[in-house]
């Protein structure tokens, strides 16, 4: 009997792992794998056609004295802080203004909100792109021919400009994500809850505090979490915007566009991978800072 319990545990066993095979073979051929091969890369000098030279350390610490890598940072946390800001706070207020408001076609507004985030990131460059161009673009087109100026406006530029034009392309897709994780989580909230604090006189903007945002602390991590991720990240935007140059000046050159260049028009890919490294622990450490505050918050508050 335990014999037989025992052969169609590991039956069952061996099932399983058939079923996990595909997935674990993939996962470590095209995620583990690049993943430990981009770290070796990133202590050797490699051009990509000779065979990698070890340098140890000499990579990063070159990256020490790169102005234009301490810029693509500062460019990468500025484009990320000011849509990521925007988006929170847009988000909150639409899906406040969609679950206890009394808006007609509830669906539609959110449908409407999170189409942007179907369309491509190429495309929405493209778009602003065309918008913004200084000779041809349609905004300059439209001022002058309604007489508005006499001279084209370089938007692009202006580095200050370039940078807000990037966030606002990113805040323009994704809010509207943002929109429909908040309004799920308000809508879960039980109306008990509110009831009852409304017997000891908390309402409004203290119900928001008190109730809504600490019950919200979860769907708020993950969209915390996600827009680190994707925020170290940015590249099609201005890469795309400003014609693969990070115009003006670098100032719109985040950390994967410096990847991509050091890697592919530079032929350096050992550095290239060194920026890759120092990218994946800026996101493992601002991953880790949230992680602790969202465990204060919920020792704290639940």
């Amino acid at each position: 009997m335990v014999r037989s319990q025992g052969r169609r545990r590991a039956i069952t066993n061996l099932f399983g792992w058939l079923f996990v095979l595909p997935f674990l073979g993939a996962f470590l051929v095209f995620a583990v794998y690049p993943l430990l091969f981009s770290v070796s890369l990133s202590f050797t000098e490699f051009g990509g056609i000779r065979d990698p030279i070890f340098i140890a350390f000499d990579n990063f610490r070159a990256l020490m004295n790169d102005n234009v890598f301490k810029l693509s940072i500062f460019n990468t946390f500025w484009i990320w802080i000011t849509c990521f800001v925007f988006q929170v706070v847009v988000a909150m207020v639409l899906a406040g203004l969609l679950t206890y408001g009394r808006v007609k076609g509830r669906q539609v507004w959110m449908s409407l909100f999170y189409f942007p985030n179907l369309v491509s990131s190429a495309v929405m460059a493209l778009l602003f792109a065309n918008l913004f161009n200084t000779d041809v673009g349609v905004i300059n087109v439209f001022l002058r021919g309604a007489d508005i100026i006499n001279e084209p406006i370089a938007f692009m530029g202006n580095r200050w400009i370039t940078r807000a034009i990037v966030s606002f392309i990113i805040f323009i897709q994704y809010f509207g994500v943002f929109v429909i994780y908040m309004s799920t989580t308000m809508n879960s909230i039980p109306t008990e809850i509110y009831e009852s604090a409304l017997v000891d006189g908390c309402k409004g903007w203290k119900a928001f505090t008190h109730i809504t945002l600490p019950l919200m602390r979860p769907i708020l991590f993950f969209i915390f979490v996600t827009s680190i991720v994707g925020g170290m990240q940015i590249f099609e935007q201005p890469y795309l915007l400003t014609d693969t140059t990070g115009a003006p000046a670098n100032t719109t050159t985040t950390l994967m566009m410096y990847v991509y260049r050091t890697a592919f028009q530079y032929h350096r890919l050992g550095y290239s991978a060194a920026v890759a490294m120092i990218t994946l622990l800026i996101i493992l450490l601002l991953a880790g800072l949230v992680s602790i505050l969202n465990a204060y918050l919920k020792r704290k508050y639940i």
